[in-house]
């Protein structure tokens, strides 16, 4: 026997079939079950409360998880590559499936990794002579603060180049200075 232990959310669509004291008889053990929606998607989570095994399907047919649970317990240990004799013992040791509420209070911590980011709405900025010769726009960029893309106009950098090439010295350094940059 197997008892799945669903929250709240999920007891409102199941009917709740076994005593809080009891506990499953499975390799697994009890599983814990968890309605949550991810991109307007709803989905089940079912996290094995002996080995942390987790499961994710979509929430479409509550009513019928007890009779579909096997299955998917069957499917997942399958495509984990689980010998198909400890397959067979485990979803055999699954029926009954039973229905309980969460024993104790279990969290979940979903890692989540961003692969790459999405900026969306990103305008670019436009320097202007100044802001290239003070320098600061190289440190602020070092910073990571800026996102978008920085745009040089034409006659900034014509500017620029006549900077670098005057007789003051003063001037000279501050165009070769946002030259660089």
């Amino acid at each position: 026997m197997v008892i799945l232990r669903a929250t709240q959310k999920v007891l409102k669509s199941l009917e709740k079939s076994a005593a809080d004291e009891e506990t499953s008889d499975t390799a697994l053990g009890d599983w814990y079950v968890n309605r949550t929606v991810v991109d307007r998607k709803p989905l089940l989570l079912f996290v094995s409360s002996r080995s942390l095994l987790a499961m994710v399907t979509h929430a479409r047919n509550v009513k019928g998880l007890p009779v579909h649970f096997p299955d998917l317990l069957g499917e997942r240990l399958e495509r984990l590559g689980v010998d198909s004799a400890v397959i067979g013992s485990e979803v055999g040791a699954t029926q009954p499936v039973r229905v309980g509420r969460t024993r104790d209070r279990f969290s979940f911590i979903i890692p989540y990794v961003e692969f790459r980011r999405e900026a969306k709405n990103v305008r670019p900025l436009l320097l202007d002579t100044s802001a290239i010769v003070d320098g600061r726009i190289g440190e602020i960029c070092r910073t990571g603060i800026i996102d978008g893309p920085l745009l040089v106009p034409k006659f900034v950098l014509q500017e620029l180049h006549a900077l670098a090439d005057s007789a003051d010295g003063v001037r000279r350094r501050r165009g070769r200075r946002g030259l660089d940059m």
